[in-house]
């Protein structure tokens, strides 16, 4: 499904269509940057969360970077 997601997103944003906007539940690994995404938990090493991000929760390991356009409700260094 997550394909789904990506692929409509990158023909929307090559077609003239805006900003596209990814949504996960949950999205993991040891560098993360995003942007213009919607996500209930990010987890990582090293997480830089981008302009227009509503993240739920962030659980980093080593350290985080939340630009001042997004929104994280819960950070939690593990």
């Amino acid at each position: 499904k997550q394909k789904g997601i990506i692929l409509d997103s990158l023909i929307k944003m090559l077609a003239g269509g805006g900003a596209a906007e990814l949504q996960a539940s949950q999205i993991e690994g040891d560098q993360i940057y995003l942007e213009y995404t919607t996500a209930d938990i990010v987890r990582g090493k090293h997480i830089q969360i981008g302009p227009g991000c509503h993240i739920g929760t962030v659980e980093y390991e080593e350290s985080l970077e939340v630009h001042s356009d997004a929104k994280v409700e819960k950070q939690t260094k593990v």
